[in-house]
């Protein structure tokens, strides 16, 4: 946790830096509100997609399984996995990141 000063019209203001908080744009309004349901011990898995910003590497693949997370596909920058609801915002720290939301099924029209 960072803490900067700033003065501001004779008087100092502290402003208090969460170096650990996840960037807000990186999860979709619907996967926060569900993780942010969850009873303490639960921990269901999710199926989600994920967006990155280029085509992952062997590194960074292992880094997302090492969350006990199940990669089903991988194309280009888009993946499709099913991770634990507690991992979602380790993942979503990661720099690799861009977006992360959950699935939903397409119905026909």
């Amino acid at each position: 946790m960072l803490t900067n000063s700033v003065e501001f019209f004779n008087t100092k203001l502290f402003i208090v830096v969460e170096s650990d908080m996840v960037k807000p744009a990186r999860i979709s309004s619907r996967l926060k509100l569900f993780i942010n349901e969850l009873e303490c011990e639960e921990n269901p898995r999710l199926d989600v997609i994920m967006r990155t910003g280029k085509d992952l590497e062997q590194e960074e693949l292992s880094l997302v399984e090492t969350l006990d997370a199940r990669i089903r596909t991988v194309a280009g920058n888009i993946v499709t996995l099913s991770i634990p609801a507690r991992s979602v915002l380790t993942l979503a720290q990661e720099d690799f990141v861009v977006f992360i939301e959950l699935t939903s099924p397409l119905y026909p029209e």
